[in-house]
């Protein structure tokens, strides 16, 4: 498995594919939160769900690989939801949501079981497909 979640990611450090991969991973968490910010703002979820949702973005948009995204693909969501997320984004909150994890005890492993987090020959044939 190649390491590309928000606490590792710097786009511009990524191959083409993990850029690929990056986003599409950030776009379904996005599109995710959007959809429960609008549940939310209808009063269809209550209040101590909404802020579990938000303490979720926090944490995830907190790392400088999901605000280089964002800068990219706020023209995917509504106006009103990319107020609400660069509202979040200007708290400057820092970045918490894997530190608990003590993941630099993995990355060694991660590394080694990863040593190349480019597509096989195999995976490369069937991008456009």
């Amino acid at each position: 498995m190649c390491d590309l979640s928000p606490r590792r990611a710097v786009i511009k450090d990524l191959d083409a594919v993990s850029k690929l991969r990056f986003s599409s991973f950030l776009n379904r968490f996005f599109k995710n939160f959007q959809a429960t910010y609008f549940s939310h703002r209808d009063s269809v979820l209550n209040a101590s769900l909404w802020g579990e949702v938000e303490r979720t973005m926090t944490d995830v948009i907190a790392y400088p690989g999901t605000q280089q995204w964002w800068e990219t693909r706020r023209h995917w969501h509504t106006e009103e939801f990319a107020r609400v997320v660069d509202a979040l984004i200007a708290k400057g909150a820092e970045p918490m949501a894997y530190s608990t994890y003590n993941l630099n005890d993995l990355i060694p492993q991660i590394s080694r079981e990863t040593s190349d987090c480019t597509p096989s020959s195999a995976d490369r044939g069937n991008l456009g497909k």
